[in-house]
């Protein structure tokens, strides 16, 4: 199983690192945007291509919605990615941050970015439920 980790950055360092480290722990192999090798591509073809490699999308979603794409769509990196999950009829793994993980947000903010990639059938805590 190849599964593809997807997150904002800044705000889920370390629930991706700790995300990362369970699935290598598994001996699994994942394709995540650290271990991306340098190409000619445009970053979101390539962020594309190893997600349509993937079997599985492991969406980790704090307060932050993302990267936005240099396109000017006002669509973000994590958006496209999980667009392109839902074209090819997949649904993603989501996990997301919990409360004191992500002090001083209003919980509000929080709901807003939650709300955009929640399935309530593929939503787990992280602390409890992603590593």
């Amino acid at each position: 199983m190849r599964p593809f980790l997807s997150s904002t950055f800044l705000d889920s360092i370390e629930e991706r690192n700790a995300v990362l480290e369970s699935l290598r722990k598994m001996r699994l192999v994942p394709h995540a945007m650290e271990d991306f090798l340098a190409t000619p591509n445009p970053s979101l073809v390539t962020a594309l291509e190893h997600l349509r490699d993937s079997d599985l999308m492991l969406l980790v979603i704090g307060f932050k919605a993302g990267t936005l794409l240099p396109d000017g769509s006002g669509s973000t990196y994590t958006s496209a990615e999980y667009d392109e999950l839902l074209r090819l009829g997949k649904e993603p793994l989501v996990c997301e941050t919990v409360d004191d993980l992500i002090r001083d947000v209003p919980r509000k903010q929080v709901d807003l970015v939650s709300a955009q990639f929640h399935n309530g059938n593929h939503h787990l805590a992280y602390r409890n439920d992603c590593t």
